[in-house]
């Protein structure tokens, strides 16, 4: 019985959608399955999924980690960058977008460098010496 690799989209998607009430206990402890077909290329095909209690803690212990990780990394640059002075309030907001360009999927195609550079203050102007702007 040959594995489907999870590359083949139909695969990732029979995966991802399965429901936990779908899932048969398997005599093994810890294992449980699904059994779906499939004509994956023309072939009708018997798939099964096999879900491991084990393999889930380790994947929820793993993003945990990396959620931990990624939290600590924007603490730094929220107070990184809360120690600079900005011109105005847009400066300060794009600049915490271009920070963290990864914290959400809209706020990276509006905090792109190109669309950075639209608002770049004067390299002549220090930011350190920028007025306060009232908000």
């Amino acid at each position: 019985m040959p594995r489907v690799p999870l590359s083949i989209k139909e695969a990732k998607n029979l995966v991802s959608t399965q429901l936990n009430s779908e899932f048969k206990s398997s005599e093994i402890p810890g294992y449980s399955w699904v059994e779906r077909e499939s004509n994956y290329g023309g072939i009708r095909q018997r798939w099964l999924v096999v879900k491991s209690e084990a393999r889930t803690e380790s994947d929820l212990a793993s993003l945990e980690k990396k959620i931990a990780k990624e939290s600590e990394s924007i603490q730094k640059k929220i107070t990184k960058l809360s120690q600079q002075k900005f011109k105005s309030e847009t400066e300060a907001e794009l600049n915490l977008k271009v920070t963290t360009p990864d914290s959400h999927p809209l706020d990276r195609e509006r905090a792109s460098p190109a669309h950075a550079r639209d608002f770049a203050a004067p390299r002549h102007l220090s930011r350190q010496n920028a007025p306060d702007s009232p908000t």
